[in-house]
């Protein structure tokens, strides 16, 4: 079975906070720790603390900047923190062509209203240009480790739980789908 990959704290919550914008930082610690169990994060226990350290930091590297005071204090992503944020965009997305395979398809389904119709092919055209092919106008299938893309594309869109990310062994025209890919048997 495949090792899955972990994506740092700090970025956890540089992506939680250039999601949103401003975030009332009374608002992030208490919730901190399901967020970044979300994101991936394999951390059992997060605590105020480790929440607390992970955004000093951030702010240290310039990332983020506290404004405010008290129950007035806000945390800001800066220009450096939404730069690293699209480095760690593009590391993604121009991955080498020469892969080798794990076995696993990965899944994106989303459900994108009409009414938000140009969200919904900004989210096409990116997944087409990350090397997805389309099954289904709201089904991409990719054979490459994504997670991390995923989520912080889930993160940029600002989409949530209109896209679900699956992982799985098994699909229908897989052998179409390993010919697309160039992907030999193992």
């Amino acid at each position: 079975m495949a090792r899955s990959r972990t994506i740092p704290a700090a970025l956890i919550a540089l992506q939680v906070i250039g999601a949103v914008g401003l975030i009332a930082l009374v608002a992030v610690a208490p919730g901190m720790g399901i967020v970044v169990k979300r994101f991936g994060y394999r951390k059992k226990r997060v605590d105020a603390r480790y929440t607390s350290h992970v955004l000093s930091r951030l702010n240290r590297k310039g990332y983020i900047k506290h404004e405010g005071e008290g129950k007035d204090r806000h945390v800001r992503i800066t220009k450096a923190g939404r730069a690293y944020l699209e480095k760690q965009r593009l590391q993604l997305v121009n991955r080498p062509q020469q892969r080798r395979w794990d076995g696993y398809w990965r899944i994106v389904m989303f459900d994108i209203p009409e009414s938000q119709r140009s969200r919904r092919d900004a989210l096409r055209r990116e997944l087409a240009e990350a090397g997805f092919k389309k099954l289904q106008w709201s089904v991409w299938v990719s054979p490459d480790e994504c997670e991390e893309y995923v989520k912080l594309l889930k993160a940029d869109q600002h989409i949530g739980k209109r896209l679900v990310y699956l992982k799985t062994k098994d699909i229908e025209y897989g052998s179409t789908l390993r010919k697309h890919f160039k992907i030999t048997r193992r």
